[in-house]
């Protein structure tokens, strides 16, 4: 059996609305469903039922002067369409879906940390992993 090397999160690429998000640094996606469980009479162990599904997203980024792409995807009043291709080089493998974000932007005066800018969204319908296996 082949073994998969990991891949590094400094090759992955995002885009919103269609533009790539050059300035991301780094992102995560979960995916969580709802759950219930339940007794019977006479049971002696739970019973588990699997509801709808929910995601969230998470891209964060350095501050760049000339690009509001964040902050105008939370603004939007809009789903906005996401991809996100883990691996730069292979435009095979990503995930597709639509999400509402909330912004966010910080700074630090120690040490000179950079400006950063943030958005969290949920993911509106359903997910499209494309040539995960």
């Amino acid at each position: 059996m082949a073994m998969t090397l990991p891949k590094a999160g400094v090759n992955s690429r995002i885009y919103l609305s269609g533009t790539q998000l050059s300035e991301a640094n780094s992102w995560s996606f979960s995916v969580k469903s709802d759950r219930g469980e339940y007794l019977v009479f006479e049971d002696d162990w739970y019973s588990h039922v699997v509801g709808a599904a929910k995601a969230t997203v998470s891209i964060d980024g350095y501050h760049e002067q000339d690009s509001k792409r964040m902050y105008d995807a939370a603004v939007a009043g809009v789903v906005v369409a996401t991809l996100i291709y883990p691996d730069y080089n292979d435009t095979t493998t990503y995930l597709s879906f639509s999400a509402s974000y909330d912004f966010s932007a910080g700074g630090a005066a120690a040490g000179g940390d950079p400006i950063t800018n943030g958005i969290s969204g949920t993911v509106s319908g359903a997910i499209s992993p494309v040539g995960f296996s």
